[in-house]
This record gives C-alpha cells, structure tokens and sequence, in this order.
C-alpha cells in the first residue's frame, strides 16, 4: 500500500492515507513525499466527489471503521489489486513466486531505469509517471490475489508450500499460479522449480542454470563478491557480471534479464548496458540490509521468514563474509507457517547459532496456536535476550547478527545501533 500510494504520488495524483498507530518501516518514504498519514477514524471518510478509496486486505467492515464508514455510505472504492489492475492501463510486468518477488522487482526496475516506468515493489518503494510505459509490481498468490491482475507478462520466480493458513497443500498452490498465469499473455518460468514448470502456456520462456531454457545461465565464476556468468539466448552468448552473493540471486537475475530481453531484443550492446546498469543496484529494504558497526561487526536486517529464504539468506552471507561468524536471531511470522513448516524450519536451523523472538502473529492475532507451541517445537534453541547478543557484539570481533523474520524485528536492530 505505500509503494503504490508512492507511485500515484508521483503520478500527480493527490494521496492521503490512514493506518495503525505503529510505526513501519516503510513510513519514511512516505513522510519523504510528503503524504499525510493518519490513525485510523471513521471521521477520515468524507464525502468529496472525486476521492477514490483503495482498501488493503488486511482490512474489511469487520475490523475496520474506516472500511465500514465507507461501505456503509457507497463510497467509490476499490481493493488494492482491482484498483491497480483498473487504473494502471500500461504494458503489466507482475512478478510472481513464493520466494523473491521483491528482489526481482527491484532488479527490473533497475534494468528499466532508462524507460518511463510506474513501480510497486513490497518494501514499500514506489514511483511513477503519468504516461509511463511500464508497470513493474509485485503479485502475491497470498488468498489469490494475483488472479486479480491482466498481465502482459507474468514471472513465476519459483512454486513452494506457504501461507498455510490459506493453502492446504502444495497442489493448490500450483493450481493458484495456473489460474494466475491463465490471466497472462505471456508467462516466464524458472525452469529449474519441478513446481514451476507444471505451469504449461501457449507462450511461455523458461530461464535457469540445470536445465537447457530460452535464457540458460552458466556460473563462470563465484566470489565474495558476487557471480560472473555465462547467458546465452538464442544462441547469442553474453558475458554478465552481478554484484550479489547466493545462487537464488543468479536466479532472480536471471529472471530480470529474461524480462528485459523480451522487451529490448532490439536494444544495442545489451551486455555494456547491463554490466553498467547492475553496478548501480541496491537491494530492496529488509533484504540482506546491511549496517557495519564497532569491531568489523556487522548486523543484517533480513526480511526472510520461510526456511526456504532464511536457508538462502543464510548462505549469500556466508559466501560474502566467509571468516565471520553468524548469529540468527529470528521471528516467528504467523503461528501457523512456524507449525506447518516446523520440519522444514528445524531442518535449516540445524547446526547453526539460533536465537528465537517471540512471534510476530500478525493476521494470526486470536489463534489459539500460542508461543508456547513455538517454543517446544524449537526445544534446543536459544530464546532471545538482548543482553547475550549484545555481550556477543561487545567481545567479540567479526561477528554478523542477522535479524531474520517479516514481523518488526528490525527495531531491535534500532536499540542496538
């Protein structure tokens, strides 16, 4: 929601906005542009001929006053998606997947910087132009709502079993993407995912490193600084280099480049631009966020939640700072995902150095699942205590503290700082 207040601010459209008392993360952006923000009051709902209200969904006239206050009059509103896909009329580029969307729209928009563009990106970065070309956002399959959006294109980054207390299985996950891709005119699949290739088009690029694709990436050499690779299309061969560490980020670029090439296969010296263009990206807000302190420490807001990503995380960190020691603390995000994946999650912290928050609820705020629960599937973990982590900061050198989960733990980062 504040990525996309940001990019019809930019649009040159007028935008207020209201929400909880609690500060975010994303706050400063908006503060930034100069887009008022109020608590919730149903008193915010007035009667003005041209206001449109768009409606997160977390919010409905069961939970919120303002919604109610709307509904109740007939006020003109739309929910976020219907509202994105209703106003924007421009060529949709949507980024789907259960792992990496926001990198990977970050990483477009990067490649796009050339290009008008609007954007909607999940950690809460937006922007835009009144004639843009291009949209570049994100599509969450979380309850379906990226079946909600006619894409030009639609990225498939990658099909797991997440958001449990929606999904039962991982088979209707699958079939959330095949309906999703049904609204695509065309579709682009990381063919090395078994779930993402189930996802069959009448126009579909397949991009990866295992197996041969339309875009097939080759790992020439990997460093603490990043990757050099191989990417041959059609033959063509391109020599590209990225900044980033972890092989889910080849991946994510990957995807990137095939977007960009199916847009600018026309383009001049498509490797010189890219090569230039990625020495410019930074990573997305809460992903691998990086702040250097005293005694070469270094501590790492991370917004990863599911093991799948805190595996990933875990191992681009690894790589760049290979002679530091790691410490997690993490966050349980929603007490479902921690008891459905609990295999999963006690698999990836096996081994390592683990300090665990209690949980971040979320939209799980009156579940009768408890912390508890959470706490004895983690018997052999450490529970968080400020005072360990920072002993282990004081006396020591080389020590990274990532502070993992998509809750708030990133204001533990602030005490420490």
């Amino acid at each position: 929601m504040s990525a996309l207040a940001l990019s019809l601010k930019q649009s040159g459209e007028l935008v207020i906005g209201s929400d909880k008392e609690e500060t975010y993360f994303t706050e400063k952006r908006l503060n930034d542009a100069l887009i008022p923000i109020f608590n919730f009051n149903k008193n915010n709902i007035i009667k003005y001929n041209t206001y449109v209200y768009i409606i997160s969904y977390a919010y409905d006239e069961n939970n919120n006053e303002e919604v109610k206050e709307i509904i109740n009059r007939n006020y003109k509103y739309y929910y976020y998606s219907d509202f994105i896909n209703e106003y924007y009329k421009n060529i949709k580029i949507g980024i789907s997947g259960t792992h990496g969307k926001t990198t990977v729209t970050t990483m477009i928009k990067t490649l796009f910087k050339d290009e008008d563009i609007s954007y909607i990106i999940g950690d809460g970065n937006g922007g835009g132009c009144k004639d843009s070309k291009y949209l570049i956002f994100e599509a969450c399959e979380y309850k379906h709502h990226f079946i909600n959006y006619d894409y030009d294109y639609l990225v498939i980054n990658n099909i797991d079993y997440d958001h449990p207390d929606f999904f039962n299985n991982i088979d209707e996950v699958i079939n959330a993407f095949k309906i999703a891709s049904n609204k695509a005119k065309c579709v682009i699949i990381y063919n090395d995912d078994n779930n993402a290739r189930k996802i069959k088009h009448n126009c579909r690029y397949t991009y990866g490193i295992n197996k041969k694709s339309f875009v097939t990436g080759t790992i020439l050499n990997e460093n603490n600084s990043g990757y050099k690779l191989k990417v041959v299309v059609k033959e063509k061969e391109y020599i590209l280099s990225i900044p980033l560490c972890g092989i889910h980020n080849v991946y994510n670029f990957l995807a990137s480049f095939t977007v960009y090439y199916l847009t600018h296969s026309n383009k001049k010296n498509i490797e010189n631009y890219i090569n230039d263009i990625m020495k410019e990206y930074v990573n997305p807000k809460r992903r691998v966020e990086e702040i250097h302190i005293k005694n070469n420490n270094i501590l790492i807001d991370d917004y990863a939640h599911h093991p799948k990503e805190i595996e990933c995380s875990y191992n681009s960190i690894k790589q760049k700072y290979p002679y530091h020691n790691i410490t997690i603390v993490y966050q349980p995000h929603t007490y479902s995902r921690t008891f459905f994946l609990s295999n999963e999650f006690i698999e990836v912290f096996k081994n390592k150095d683990v300090y665990l928050m209690s949980t971040f609820a979320s939209r799980e705020e009156q579940s009768k699942l408890k912390d508890k629960l959470v706490f004895d599937l983690f018997i052999n973990i450490k529970l968080y205590n400020i005072e360990t982590i920072k002993d282990i900061i004081d006396n020591n050198d080389n020590q990274i503290i990532i502070f993992m989960g998509a809750g708030n733990i990133n204001k533990e980062i602030d005490k420490f700082v």
